[in-house]
């Protein structure tokens, strides 16, 4: 009992110091990421902690799509991410692993998670955690054609995310919102990479 205390306690301790720098971090970088047209919303009730992300798009729909579902290869332009995997393919989405880290300044934490996709083309993928270090990760993308415009879309991701460690949320929710704000930003920025090498008609 003692053992789990001290290491609740140092977990703790260690937890209550990033949230200090991140709450002098978080606010530069949400106006830096608002600039760039990403609108952002974060709650927490609870340990739970509630995430929204929102931006317009200017790509062709196959080239969001099939950014939003290459899983193996996403590590590879998700900052954070060190490896994404597909365990299992299945009619309408996959069973997916992911492992990365977050940066809080000179902190480091690792998450490894696995997760169910499913996909509801052309306009809705669903994620759901079924295990690893979230007792509770459920969220969505949602891609949806702007009116009278041609390849543009609004792309939004709203998520409800509880650690596994017994963090409370007000703690939490600048950690996450700081790390999905990060990979969110990162999908964007593949997509219109991969917009711009389109050959031009």
């Amino acid at each position: 009992m003692r053992l789990m205390n001290r290491r609740y306690l140092s977990q703790m301790a260690r937890l209550l110091l990033v949230t200090g720098c991140v709450a002098y971090a978080v606010p530069a970088r949400l106006a830096m990421a608002e600039t760039a047209g990403v609108d952002i919303t974060s709650t927490h009730q609870g340990r739970r902690v509630t995430i929204g992300m929102r931006t317009t798009v200017p790509a062709p729909y196959s080239v969001i799509w099939a950014t939003l579902t290459d899983y193996d290869n996403t590590a590879r332009w998700i900052t954070g991410m060190d490896r994404s995997v597909v365990l299992e393919r299945k009619p309408g989405g996959a069973l997916v692993e992911q492992s990365g880290h977050a940066d809080i300044l000179f902190f480091n934490m690792a998450v490894n998670v696995v997760l169910e996709v499913d996909e509801h083309p052309p306009e809705r993928i669903g994620v759901k955690a079924v295990r690893g270090d979230f007792s509770h990760l459920e969220g969505e993308y949602r891609l949806v054609p702007v009116t009278g415009a041609t390849d543009l879309y609004d792309l939004t991701w709203r998520g409800e995310m509880e650690l596994a460690s017994p963090v409370p949320g007000f703690l939490a929710q600048p950690i996450l919102r700081a790390n999905i704000r990060q990979r969110f930003e990162s999908l964007v920025a593949e997509i219109q990479r991969r917009t711009r090498a389109v050959p031009k008609k």
